[in-house]
């Protein structure tokens, strides 16, 4: 998700600026928002985030994929739409969030007014935010099906363990209301079992957050796939990283977006030469 925050620029004043545009205009960005997660659930369709989070184990079909998208009015309409915001200094550029140390530390520090995160992003947050209350909402949309990655984590038990009985206990009493009163105290995690959703184990956890109902609906939406590391990000990393450095210089973002898409192509066909 975007984070709409004024960017420091030379003889300006980026907070005035930005309280400005939220006093004055907040239909104008609230539909520009909603515009960019339309597209971007197209983009999400066509496969590409699923690509982005390691869902494809091949190294030329990662690249294959994304050599096609960019070449999509999606990926053009969607890069835009998170770029201009960029070059008008509403939302932050990714160096200035990490020189803060990130974009967690860049909404503790009051500089960024809106951070993407999951329930384990709290604990952090309520340890670093100490100048302004803060609460969770599940992220908007507009008129497509809301959808987010999301994954699992699974215990086993080894064939060779020398306490089967120990060790299976151990797991039933972590799935068990006292088991989750104990993890839950840490504000990073929500019950897995559907019996424990309304307990006042972690509902009547002092706030913030107010709203825990957010991280529950947010469930709903979520997006399964297997992630699988591959070994050419760096090179879309970096391909969509020239695109960006291009278009805020000022080139044209079709030309700039097939540039790139030209030299992962090349990338593509060296790797598909390798594999002969």
């Amino acid at each position: 998700m975007a984070q709409p925050i004024p960017l420091n620029l030379p003889a300006r004043d980026p907070r005035a600026e930005l309280n400005v545009r939220l006093q004055n205009a907040p239909l104008e960005h609230a539909e520009a928002l909603l515009a960019a997660y339309e597209v971007l659930q197209g983009l999400h369709d066509r496969g590409v985030f699923e690509l982005l989070r390691g869902a494809l184990g091949s190294s030329d079909k990662v690249i294959e994929i994304v050599v096609d998208a960019t070449k999509t009015p999606e990926a053009i309409r969607g890069m835009q739409l998170a770029w201009d915001g960029v070059k008008e200094g509403i939302f932050m550029p990714n160096p200035e969030q990490e020189a803060m140390g990130g974009a967690p530390s860049g909404f503790a520090l009051g500089k960024l007014g809106i951070l993407a995160g999951a329930r384990w992003s709290v604990p952090g947050l309520r340890a670093n935010v100490k100048t302004f209350d803060w609460d969770a909402v599940v992220m908007p949309k507009g008129s497509v099906r809301r959808a987010a990655n999301s994954g699992t984590v699974g215990y086993s038990i080894a064939s060779t363990t020398k306490t089967p009985a120990d060790t299976w206990d151990l797991l039933k009493f972590v799935y068990s209301p006292q088991g989750w009163e104990v993890l839950a105290k840490s504000y990073s995690v929500v019950p897995p079992v559907k019996q424990l959703y309304n307990s006042p184990i972690w509902r009547d956890l002092p706030p913030p957050p107010k709203n825990n109902q957010a991280f529950i609906d947010a469930s709903s939406d979520a997006v399964f796939v297997p992630y699988t590391f591959f070994a050419d990000s760096a090179a879309i990393d970096k391909a969509v990283g020239n695109v960006f450095d291009k278009y805020i210089a000022g080139t044209p973002l079709d030309v700039a977006a097939k540039a790139s898409n030209q030299d992962l192509q090349k990338q593509l066909d060296d790797y598909r030469q390798k594999k002969k």
